[in-house]
Order: structure tokens, then C-alpha cells, then sequence
């Protein structure tokens, strides 16, 4: 991974987003290759700002119009990159903001969106972590049931204060103790 300075590169993309305002769909079918490699290494970091920047290129309509043009392109290098492995990012904002460029750019091309799509999530791919997380607590409640019933039970610690309260609970619900906290 190689060093950055967050200012410059935030500044490096507006000033490209400046430059594509006055670029044609031929000319920037040429410089595609190069812009398209840099996006994808600033949306796989873990810096939102790059990343937002980077994002914010949708906004601008004569950007998202020539992105449209090399969707083909551009949609299954950038699928995986803002997918995440189905994991969120860290920042809200970045999450909203991926949400809409990927709606952008189903609607742009649904076809080679769907087709990027399969390949990232289709069968006996990678599974989405939420499916993954959802999946995994149930194999473990199993595994964990299996290895307690061939595990031998540890006498109880007599010293310690779970054993010392019982089964005592406190009690449920705001108030149950009838008793109001004091103000500090």
C-alpha cells in the first residue's frame, strides 16, 4: 500500500472532476483506463474523504454521462470496490453516497450491472457478510452444543459473586424497584 496525502489527493480529484467537465466521450474513452484504476484504489482505502470525493463525481450530470458511456467498462471494475464484500464503511455518509452511485449505475447499464453483480455474489461466489454473519451464529450455537455435552462441567467457583447471589435478578423495567435514582 503506498503513502498518501489525503488534501492532495481530495484536491487531485476535484481538479480532474473540473477537466471532465470539458472532456468528450472520445476523449475520455482514452483516459478512462488510467482514471478508472486510481477510483478503484481510493474507493478500496479506508479514508473516507478520498472516497467521497471520489463518489461525488456522480453528482456532476456531464460526469455521470460519460461514465455511462464506458459503463461496459467501468461498472465491473467498480462493483466490487464499492460493494465492500457487503460489509458497510465506517462513515454514514459514505454509505449513503455508495447507495446512490450504485443506483446510478444499475440504472446507467442493468444488464452489465447485473452481470458484475453475479459475478461478485452469483453461486458458490463470495457470500454478502450480513448473510455470512447471519449464518455463522447459527453453525456456532450447533458446534457449541455438540462440544458441551462431551465437555465435563467445572465445579462451581464458591468465592465468586454470581455463585454468592443465586438466582437473584434485579429488577425489570424502568422503576420496578418503586424507588426514583437520585439527581446529580
Amino acid at each position: 500500500e503506498r503513502e498518501s496525502n489525503t488534501p492532495k489527493e481530495v484536491l487531485l480529484l476535484h481538479e480532474i472532476a473540473q477537466i471532465l467537465k470539458f472532456v468528450d466521450v472520445q476523449g475520455f474513452g482514452q483516459i478512462i483506463p488510467q482514471l478508472l484504476r486510481q477510483m478503484v484504489r481510493l474507493l478500496g482505502s479506508h479514508n473516507a474523504q478520498p472516497i467521497q470525493s471520489v463518489l461525488q463525481f456522480w453528482k456532476d450530470d456531464h460526469i455521470a454521462e460519460l461514465f455511462q458511456a464506458v459503463s461496459e467498462q467501468l461498472i465491473p471494475a467498480l462493483l466490487p470496490v464499492l460493494l465492500r464484500g457487503g460489509e458497510p464503511f465506517w462513515n454514514p455518509t459514505v454509505n449513503r453516497m455508495t447507495s446512490l452511485v450504485l443506483e446510478k449505475l444499475e440504472r446507467s447499464n442493468p444488464e452489465a450491472f447485473a452481470g458484475a453483480a453475479e459475478d461478485v455474489w452469483g453461486p458458490g461466489r463470495q457470500l454478502p457478510a450480513f448473510e455470512a454473519a447471519a449464518e455463522a451464529p447459527r453453525d456456532a450455537d450447533r458446534a457449541e452444543q455438540e462440544a458441551s455435552m462431551h465437555r465435563p462441567q467445572p465445579a462451581p467457583n464458591v468465592a465468586s459473586v454470581k455463585f454468592r447471589m443465586g438466582g437473584w435478578k434485579p429488577p425489570a423495567g424502568p422503576g420496578a424497584s418503586g424507588v426514583q435514582p437520585p439527581l446529580t
